[in-house]
């Protein structure tokens, strides 16, 4: 059973304990908040950048084929003019063979081609497939027509047109393979979308034809135009002036696999620091602790009357040094307590006293009977020997400091029997 005065004596220490270690918990999550914070930015940071430069990439991809396309167009458009078939005198059949085999050349060397039909006045050549059988919605960009399909039913065909002065008996038009397009330019995260958010293209070609609100779960604008309010961090470009746009977006979730990763790493290590702290302030406070319990343990007998006293190390010894009714041995342990600060404050104050008094003495020597007196030299000489007694540490002395201690005290008896 443990002593009645020992839950005294551990007072103090488990209240600083607790203390300390609530410090350094409150301390540890401080941190651990302002890390986190910072992770999350940095990886939202990041995450944004790679969504950026990926929209960019498909952007850029998609128009140099729309471009190609449209190239591809202008020289169908033109093809009468530079061909030297057409510039002959030969017979239609001639010509519409030998449009058919440089349209056949064109579709083995694009793979995003599908399709193309040339309409010219005199008779139309076509090969592959090139039209779209579902309702469908256009848009112009530099002269030519975008048409895509706005059905489910996707045939997997967009279409770009040109027509010369609006002519349709003079006109190109070239289908586009979207599931080729789609690989080339989107990622799984990659659309390109209409203006009120349907599917043109996309990785995923089960998709084509749906709004991207039906993918995501979320309203088109909100999504496009207010990404702090959405989960999905999103970048959106113009494509083909503005009527078609170029969207990359993600989960904010899975943007940032590695944000978890590394709060996992910061928790164990902030655990670990905070586990080494709990254990060192321990140590230092029961190092620190220790020699007031020893004392406490002494006056294991007696019971402070007051509570306030029973919370308090000091105030219990205080009491017990200076209380009349403890038995013996506690008075005794008391009085050599008393009797150690005693000769303490004695060893402080005595050789302070004497070395005052008789720097006193030399002063007044000096004022009596002139610098360079014998009683100065005594006194001068007593007064190191005092101050060396109170710096010397060790309890022996090598021969050297003897020796300069014997010459001195050589000195003091010449003064006294310099007569003699």
């Amino acid at each position: 059973m443990k002593n009645p005065s020992y839950k005294y004596s551990q007072k103090f220490y488990g209240k600083t304990l607790i203390l300390a270690l609530c410090s350094l918990i409150i301390l540890s999550t401080v941190i651990f908040s302002i890390f986190a914070s910072v992770i999350y930015k940095n990886n939202l940071k990041y995450a944004r950048s790679n969504i950026v430069s990926e929209n960019m990439r498909g952007n850029e991809q998609a128009k140099s084929i729309f471009d190609n396309c449209m190239q591809i167009c202008m020289l169908f458009a033109t093809y009468k003019n530079i061909s030297p078939v057409y510039q002959s005198k030969t017979d239609s059949d001639l010509k519409k063979a030998t449009l058919l085999k440089e349209i056949a050349t064109f579709e083995s060397c694009f793979d995003y081609i599908s399709g193309i039909e040339v309409i010219t006045s005199e008779f139309t050549v076509q090969s592959g497939a090139y039209k779209i059988n579902s309702p469908t919605v256009s848009t112009r960009y530099k002269g030519f027509e975008i048409i895509y399909s706005k059905s489910e039913e996707w045939p997997y065909v967009m279409q770009i047109r040109y027509a010369a002065n609006q002519d349709v008996l003079n006109s190109v038009i070239i289908g586009i393979n979207v599931p080729y397009v789609s690989r080339q330019c989107c990622k799984d995260s990659s659309y390109c979308l209409s203006s009120d958010g349907t599917v043109i293209f996309s990785n995923d070609v089960t998709l084509l034809g749906k709004n991207i609100s039906d993918v995501t779960g979320e309203d088109f604008e909100n999504l496009l135009y207010n990404g702090n309010k959405s989960k999905y961090i999103t970048s959106a470009t113009n494509l083909l002036n503005g009527d078609l746009q170029f969207v990359t977006l993600v989960k904010a979730s899975e943007a940032q696999k590695t944000f978890w990763q590394q709060i996992l790493l910061l928790s164990l290590a902030l655990v670990i620091i905070t586990a080494a702290g709990c254990l060192l302030i321990y140590c230092i406070l029961r190092k620190i602790y220790s020699p007031i319990e020893k004392v406490v343990q002494v006056f294991k007998y007696y019971l402070p009357e007051k509570q306030e006293i029973a919370e308090s190390e000091v105030l219990f010894i205080s009491q017990c040094l200076y209380d009349k009714n403890m038995d013996e041995p506690t008075k005794k342990a008391a009085l050599q307590i008393r009797k150690s600060q005693l000769y303490v404050l004695h060893s402080q104050i005595s050789p302070h006293f004497l070395g005052n008094a008789l720097d006193v003495l030399k002063f007044e020597s000096i004022k009596e009977l002139g610098i360079g007196n014998s009683i100065e030299k005594a006194l001068g000489i007593i007064s190191m020997f005092l101050k060396e007694a109170q710096q010397y540490p060790h309890m022996f002395s090598s021969i050297g400091e003897e020796i300069e201690r014997t010459k001195e005290y050589v000195k003091v008896v010449t003064l006294c029997f310099n007569e003699y």
